[in-house]
């Protein structure tokens, strides 16, 4: 216990000591232990991840056939679904679309007014219950 009265004394040194503690032994640490704790990168993981990342940005050759193929691939335009998207996606202008999606909003999204009732109930009921107490 006496040596623990002397420790506030010491404390502005502990900062400083682990600093040099540090300066000290952190070159001695290996890089695989300093892998392992997360201090530096893993080379292996790094060196995969940069492997994947060429093969991902590697250009695409296409054969001529496959060229054709997808340029004669059958790509259903939007007006013959819907005549009215497909004006309103080249002119940009939805708000024929308003009216349907304000009311799909209203449908779907029903704030339940239950959940205020039983708050209405609860705050009644204590209201009865301090008032009984009163009495």
């Amino acid at each position: 216990m006496q040596k623990a009265k002397g420790a506030p004394r010491f404390a502005g040194w502990g900062f400083p000591a682990a600093v040099g503690g540090l300066w000290l032994i952190y070159p001695a640490l290996t890089d695989s232990f300093k892998v392992q704790l997360g201090l530096l990168p893993d080379p292996e993981v790094a060196a995969k991840q940069a492997e994947i990342a060429a093969a991902m940005n590697a250009p695409v050759s296409l054969s001529s056939s496959a060229k054709k193929a997808i340029a004669s691939a059958h790509h259903p335009a939007q007006h013959d679904i819907n005549p009215t998207l497909a004006t309103a996606v080249q002119t940009g202008d939805f708000s024929s679309y308003h009216a349907s999606w304000d009311k799909h909003f209203v449908e779907t999204l029903k704030v339940r007014d239950d959940d205020d009732d039983d708050d209405d109930d609860d705050d009644e009921e204590e209201e009865e219950e301090e008032e009984e107490e009163e009495e």
